[in-house]
């Protein structure tokens, strides 16, 4: 039987990061402790090839066909990000890395078929769900958990008035890419949500015009450990408080 590394947790510091979360899903929407992930560049050898960063999860067939295969990828996943929130000491805060196994395939997966959803394989793309729920009162009927979040990949705008209706909405990570920002604030301020996309140095205008009036996340990067640790306090000391 295959014998995998697993990383050791720092559970000090994913207890510190659960106070700073707590406060943001109670609508503590104040900036002295703000929901901060840094990131820096990674790679791995794995049997015989070397993965830069999350490159591994481009094999989606393998992943799924493979179990081993998958689960070593997502360990290697865990040790990254259990590096970045090991950096919060040097930050200053409780960073927001989160070293959890992406379950899209053994977890979500056959949860989402379980409801009649259709796993979809494309290779060099994240699995994908024809999803069984189409509308909020569907979503209502499976409801499983207090608070709800809605993951928006392309445009959503048009369907904001809708999704703050879902009894549990929490928030939504729409992006300004593909959604108007106008219509993010007004339902995020309307719900009283999250906006669970992060924002980073380059959104500083963004983050002033919605201070105080809606949650909000943020990701800084770097180009190793050392310049990601040196741009997140530079974040931190010209976010608006």
């Amino acid at each position: 039987m295959h014998e995998f590394v697993i990383p050791e947790t720092p559970w000090d510091l994913i207890a510190a990061q659960r106070n700073v979360m707590r406060k943001l899903w109670n609508r503590d929407f104040s900036l002295q402790t703000p929901a901060l992930s840094l990131d820096f560049p990674w790679s791995f050898e794995l049997k015989g090839k070397t993965y830069s960063g999350f490159g591994c999860f481009s094999e989606t067939r393998r992943r799924v066909e493979d179990a081993e295969f998958d689960l070593e990828c997502q360990i290697e996943v865990v040790r990254h990000q259990v590096e970045c929130l090991n950096c919060s000491a040097e930050v200053g805060i409780p960073l927001q890395n989160v070293p959890a196994l992406d379950l899209i395939h053994y977890g979500t997966g056959p949860l989402a078929t379980a409801f009649g959803s259709q796993m979809i394989l494309r290779e060099g793309h994240v699995t994908g769900f024809e999803p069984a729920v189409h509308t909020p009162q569907e979503a209502l009927s499976r409801e499983y958990g207090r608070l709800i979040t809605y993951h928006c990949c392309m445009r959503y705008d048009t369907h904001f008035q809708s999704i703050i209706k879902t009894d549990g909405f929490i928030g939504l990570d729409a992006g300004m890419d593909h959604n108007d920002l106008d219509k993010i604030e007004a339902a995020l301020v309307q719900a009283k949500g999250i906006w669970m996309r992060p924002l980073g140095p380059k959104d500083m205008d963004v983050i002033k015009r919605l201070r105080g009036k809606v949650g909000m996340m943020f990701s800084v990067s770097g180009s190793d450990r050392a310049d990601a640790i040196c741009q997140a306090r530079h974040f931190l000391s010209n976010l608006p408080r």
